[in-house]
């Protein structure tokens, strides 16, 4: 049998079938069965394989989630998957990874609002890096589609679980300023706004000040009331750093800032830039880096 389930012939479809529905069938005859299923990918024997997604045994639930991938044509059978993604109800780490890599197969197969409910999902399981995926796979329907409002709209959702929930605020940066860049096309001033500050937030977690210096002129040279977003958002993120203990990280921060000239602050900011700068703790003090 472990011998036929790597043969694509499909006069053993009847076989597998026969096997899987017989109750007397061990676990390794199963498991061997459900690898034949795999290899064959007939669609017919899809509902014959959704049963043991539920079987007892972990060796046959994770051969019947790799049959599953290569029967289902469409994404119809994604759901049953869901129950093997969380750990508090299955308890083997081979069975989930298994119906991971499965379930991203089978999102090129879904549509857009399928994939949202998908990326809620796994934004309320606590699972931000199964999240990105999901809206990755969005990201590439919209670009296919030569849909760029749309992909604007995906790469700011991918941006913000990039910097708020898995701390990667240089990618983020890149994907803000991607949507960012459609909006100064297409945008209102609102929309371009809110990208801007988001943008140039993770450029600056990212502590990466030329571009972040770069982005703040190309908008106070678009609207000179932006100056009040740079400002803003330059102390508070040089006071984040501060509180967190990393008092070098937020003088280097305020340096960049007050070195450029002309400046990316106005006279006010600039004050108070100056006073957070000198109440930072010196190099080798208490709560400095």
């Amino acid at each position: 049998l472990l011998a036929l389930s790597g043969l694509n012939d499909p006069s053993l479809a009847s076989f597998y079938r026969d096997l899987l529905n017989s109750p007397s069938a061990s676990r390794d005859v199963l498991a061997s069965a459900l690898r034949g299923v795999a290899t064959l990918g007939t669609e017919a024997l899809s509902d014959t394989v959704v049963p043991f997604l539920s079987h007892r045994e972990p060796r046959v639930r994770e051969e019947a989630v790799r049959a599953l991938g290569r029967t289902s044509k469409g994404f119809e059978r994604a759901a049953s998957l869901r129950p093997l993604l969380n750990p508090r109800t299955e308890d083997s780490e081979a069975v989930r990874q298994a119906a991971w890599v499965v379930l991203q197969g089978l999102f090129v197969q879904a549509d857009v609002a399928t994939l949202q409910t998908w990326a809620n999902f796994f934004r309320d399981q606590q699972q931000p890096d199964r999240q990105l995926v999901v809206l990755q796979a969005m990201a590439a329907k919209a670009e296919a589609a030569d849909n760029r409002e749309e992909l604007a709209s995906r790469r700011h959702q991918m941006a913000e679980v990039q910097l708020e929930r898995m701390n990667r605020p240089s990618e983020a940066a890149d994907l803000y300023r991607l949507a960012l860049d459609y909006s100064l096309e297409s945008s209102g001033p609102s929309l371009i706004q809110t990208r801007a500050q988001l943008a140039l937030r993770a450029y600056l977690r990212a502590r990466r000040y030329p571009e972040a210096i770069a982005l703040a002129r190309l908008m106070i040279g678009r609207d000179s009331g932006f100056i009040q977003d740079i400002g803003t958002i330059v102390k508070s993120e040089a006071k984040t750093l501060s509180d967190s203990g990393q008092a070098e990280a937020a003088r280097a921060l305020i340096n960049s800032i007050l070195a450029e000239n002309p400046p990316v602050v106005d006279p006010r900011t600039d004050s108070q830039l100056r006073d957070q700068l000198a109440e930072l703790p010196t190099t080798g003090a208490a709560g400095s880096d």
